[in-house]
């Protein structure tokens, strides 16, 4: 039930699991970065976007704490595409997996 409503966001949301690598993402997500899961899935974050504003380093420490965090105008260029400027929130799940969201802001 959970899956159902998540692919119906627009916000984009993507499941990486303890070592930031892609294990889910809804379609608003597949949309923002230009990618299917299908071609992700696996992947490190820090591919999938091409090695942002250090975003890994924020995402471990949010995993390693426990504690949410958000970024404003982050920019980030997914695969293949155009650089994108990203609000984000990490939201930790349980131990060993965090939770990555975006609004596209601008392009």
């Amino acid at each position: 039930m959970y899956q159902r409503l998540l692919e119906h966001l627009t916000t984009a949301v993507l499941l990486l699991d303890g070592e930031l690598r892609v294990r889910w993402m809804n379609p608003a997500a597949e949309a923002l970065l230009a990618v299917s899961f299908s071609r992700v899935q696996g992947i490190s974050l820090d591919t999938l976007l091409g090695g942002g504003e250090s975003i890994d380093e924020v995402l471990a420490k949010a995993r390693d704490a426990f504690h949410p965090y958000t970024q404003r105008e982050a920019r980030i260029t997914p695969l293949n595409s155009e650089p994108l400027t990203v609000d984000y929130t990490v939201t930790p799940l349980q131990p060993m997996s965090c939770c990555w969201k975006s609004s596209r802001e601008t392009a």
